[in-house]
């Protein structure tokens, strides 16, 4: 069984600006659903890929449309390394192989499902924030799903990433902030180790380009597997920017 790939969405836009709102008027939440032999997803033993994700209306949407469709060919295409160039393609790839698999166990009852679900979200007036969650299962003790966030600078269309939203040197400081929060919110005392008080894989917990950017807070968001087991699950570390803005560029985004 292949392993999954989890991919960081990363992106450059060429647009010279994006001028599209995110509102609930100017997005169009589409799906995609294809499945084998036809099946139904409240059906026993369905195998399917589902896809659903917003098309943004306005001038120079074309670029946030085209990262979009793009990330949900990805999502589809994770558990090999094949290109493919539409959601038909992918899917088609992912259901032929589960019919190798059945092909080669009839015996077996197993089905094989892709989730991708792309929102828009509106919760900050100088951001378009992408909310992104796939949940994949091809076999074994569990499935696999990950949350991933990426955010768009409203006025120019840039990508939010770390290096360009926080000051340069920022990187052992906020390390420190958020291994510090992470230590509060589970109370325990600033000295103690991670790596004796629980079950995390490091003592440190370093930034990631997986962040969503709120009012109020900075969440950095871990999947499972990247600070720590399955079991653990989803770990999302809320900072409040109050003890940020001496490392963010620009404040007033905050």
């Amino acid at each position: 069984m292949k392993k999954v790939l989890f991919l960081l969405f990363t992106i450059a836009l060429t647009s010279c600006g994006l001028t599209v709102s995110n509102d609930e008027a100017s997005v169009k939440q589409k799906e995609f659903y294809k499945s084998y032999e036809n099946c139904e997803p409240s059906a026993n033993n369905c195998t399917y890929a589902q896809v659903s994700y917003p098309y943004f209306e306005g001038e120079n949407a074309e670029s946030l449309n085209a990262f979009v469709y793009r990330k949900c060919i990805e999502a589809l295409g994770m558990f090999n390394e094949t290109s493919y160039n539409s959601l038909d393609e992918a899917a088609d790839a992912f259901i032929q192989e589960y019919a190798v698999f059945v092909q080669d166990y009839p015996e077996n009852e197993q089905s094989w499902t892709l989730e991708f679900e792309v929102k828009s979200l509106n919760d900050n007036p100088d951001f378009v924030t992408l909310e992104q969650n796939f949940a994949g299962y091809t076999g074994g003790a569990h499935g696999n799903s990950t949350l991933f966030y990426t955010t768009f600078e409203k006025e120019t269309a840039k990508q939010v990433t770390l290096d360009g939203f926080f000051k340069s040197g920022y990187e052992n400081e906020l390390s420190e902030i958020i291994t510090n929060q992470y230590k509060l919110d589970n109370g325990l005392t600033p000295a103690d180790q991670l790596t004796s008080k629980t079950d995390l894989f490091v003592d440190e917990i370093e930034p990631t380009e997986n962040f969503h950017i709120l009012p109020n807070t900075i969440s950095f968001i871990y999947n499972a597997y990247d600070i720590a087991p399955y079991t653990n699950g989803l770990i999302q570390i809320e900072v409040p920017t109050n003890g940020l803005k001496h490392l963010i560029k620009n404040q007033e985004q905050v």
